[in-house]
C-alpha cells in the first residue's frame, strides 16, 4: 500500500471524525441538560422534604451529574465550590453559554434566601432548562444525521480529488 493511499484513508477517516465529533457533542449536550434539570429537581426535593443544608444536599446528590467530580468542598462558599467545580469538569458537558449562565445563576444564588425563595430558584431554573432542552433536542434531531452524512461525504470527496 502506497503513501497515497494511506493519506487518503487518513483523511477520510479524519473527516468522519470531525462530524461525528459535532454529532456526538450535539446529543451529549442534550443528556447534559437532563442530567442537570433531575439534579435541581432532587435538590428541589430535598430543599422540600428535608432539612439539612445545600452541601449535604449536593454531596448525596444521585443523579449523576458529573459536575463535582473530583472537586472537594474544603468548607467554601457554594459558588466558589461551583466555579472550582465548572472550571474542571464543565467542558466535557458540552453546553452553551445560554445552559451555562442558568447555572451560574442557580449556584450563585443557591442557598442564600429562605425556604420558598430557593424553590422559587429551582422551579425557575428547571423552566430556563426545559427550554434550552427543548432546543437542544431540536437541533440533535436536526443536525444529528447531518452530521453524520457530511462526514462521509466530505471523506468520500476529498478521497475523489486525490484519486
Amino acid at each position: 500500500m502506497g503513501i497515497k493511499n494511506i493519506l487518503i484513508i487518513a483523511i477520510f477517516i479524519l473527516s468522519v471524525l470531525f462530524w461525528q465529533t459535532k454529532r456526538i457533542r450535539l446529543f451529549r449536550r442534550v443528556d447534559s441538560l437532563k442530567r442537570i434539570k433531575a439534579f435541581i429537581i432532587h435538590v428541589s426535593d430535598e430543599i422540600r422534604s428535608s432539612k439539612r443544608n445545600v452541601f449535604d444536599i449536593i454531596g448525596a446528590d444521585k443523579t449523576g451529574l458529573d459536575l463535582f467530580k473530583n472537586v472537594s468542598m474544603n468548607g467554601e462558599l457554594l459558588y466558589i465550590y461551583y466555579l472550582k467545580a465548572k472550571e474542571k469538569n464543565l467542558g466535557s458537558m458540552c453546553l452553551e453559554s445560554g445552559d451555562e449562565g442558568i447555572l451560574d445563576r442557580f449556584f450563585r444564588e443557591l442557598g442564600q434566601g429562605d425556604v420558598i425563595s430557593q424553590l422559587r430558584l429551582c422551579e425557575d431554573s428547571i423552566t430556563a432548562l426545559d427550554v434550552c432542552l427543548v432546543d437542544a433536542l431540536d437541533r440533535s434531531k436536526k443536525y444529528g444525521k447531518l452530521y453524520t452524512v457530511a462526514g462521509f461525504s466530505m471523506g468520500t470527496f476529498a478521497v475523489i480529488m486525490l484519486l
